[in-house]
């Protein structure tokens, strides 16, 4: 069968689920439905494609991951559920940036590489067999509201990182990485939130896009 994706004709359109956190989700925007990254990226790929957000905001790859003392780990959240019964045929992930909160990467940093193998695992069993990309999303702004939610500059993002380009080498997969995407438009692209506002989400989601229009 022809799959849209790579040239071909399917009967079905291509299913892209989008998982990540408030980022994804798209709280620095005033409509997730249509200004959220996978939003917008759903009307640059085409109609072959059907792209569903999966963003939960506060959400961790560490299972242990938390929020206000509140658990928030990505794979043991409802969300994962509703991913698996979409069966994507690709998966988005851009979910990491919690982790670098402090009182997240200091206790649980051991635990990061494990748990994000662990969700690559249970997405490949997924019976679509989907591609899985995996990105390094931008770095939240310093502001005293970052600040408070616990993102010290004290080098966990870089740390973070190096850990995701080894799990995508380990595992033979893509990473798409965001961490300059907002270069030289730092005084456009954020909210009143520090988060992405619709500026910001489109030039993340025109660089996913960039990546999956170059596959075969």
């Amino acid at each position: 069968m022809y799959n849209c994706l790579y040239g071909q004709h399917n009967l079905r359109p291509i299913r892209v689920a989008c998982i990540g956190d408030s980022m994804t989700e798209g709280v620095g925007t005033d409509d997730f439905s249509t200004q959220s990254y996978p939003a917008q990226l759903q009307t640059l790929p085409g109609r072959e494609y059907v792209v569903s957000n999966f963003g939960v905001s506060c959400a961790t790859m560490l299972r242990n991951g938390t929020d206000a003392g509140r658990p928030f780990g990505y794979i043991i959240h409802p969300a994962m559920r509703n991913v698996i019964d979409f069966n994507p045929d690709i998966v988005i992930i851009a979910l990491e940036v919690n982790d670098c909160k402090s009182y997240n990467w200091e206790n649980f940093n051991s635990e990061f590489t494990a748990d994000y193998q662990s969700l690559i695992d249970t997405l490949s069993m997924l019976p679509a067999l989907p591609e899985i990309y995996l990105v390094i999303e931008p770095y939240v702004q310093e502001t005293p509201q970052t600040l408070s939610w616990g993102f010290e500059n004290k080098g966990y993002y870089e740390q973070m990182c190096e850990r995701i380009n080894t799990t995508a080498i380990d595992n033979h997969m893509s990473v798409i990485s965001l961490t300059d995407v907002f270069k030289g438009e730092e005084a456009h692209v954020y909210a009143p939130n520090d988060h992405p506002n619709p500026r910001g989400t489109m030039l993340m989601a025109r660089a996913i896009k960039a990546h999956l229009l170059k596959r075969p």
